[in-house]
């Protein structure tokens, strides 16, 4: 994944100055493999976002939306409680999950102190 990350960073240095404060995540591929993503992107503010070529925009909606600290290896199990819980509530699935790592190893090397957040969009009832 830092590999990717650092990769997507060379693409948009020149509209990242602190790569350090910048926010990013990535998108789930596939429920039945752990740690395999489809996307790694960064999140820029609308204002950044006009000024950016940009591969996808994440869909104006309704997203469920979980926190959780520590190590990424409980991802997986995260992720799918956060599925299981939106289908024990009735609520219907749109896209894959994703994640936005809001404190991570740029942050801290303490893991304990990782921030992690999932959101998958729902359809509103």
């Amino acid at each position: 994944m830092d590999y990717t990350i650092k990769k997507l960073h060379q693409k948009h240095k020149s509209h990242i100055l602190d790569f350090g404060n910048q926010l990013y995540g990535a998108s789930v591929l596939n429920l039945g493999m752990r740690d395999v993503f489809n996307s790694v992107f960064f999140i820029f503010s609308p204002d950044e976002a006009g000024k950016i070529d940009y591969d996808f925009v994440l869909p104006a909606g309704d997203y469920l939306s979980f926190y959780y600290q520590g190590n990424y290896r409980q991802s997986y199990e995260k992720i799918l409680e956060v599925i299981d819980h939106a289908r024990g509530n009735g609520l219907r699935l749109l896209g894959d999950p994703f994640e936005i790592y809001e404190i991570d190893n740029r942050d801290t090397i303490i893991t304990e102190q990782f921030l992690t957040e999932i959101q998958v969009r729902i359809a509103t009832v």
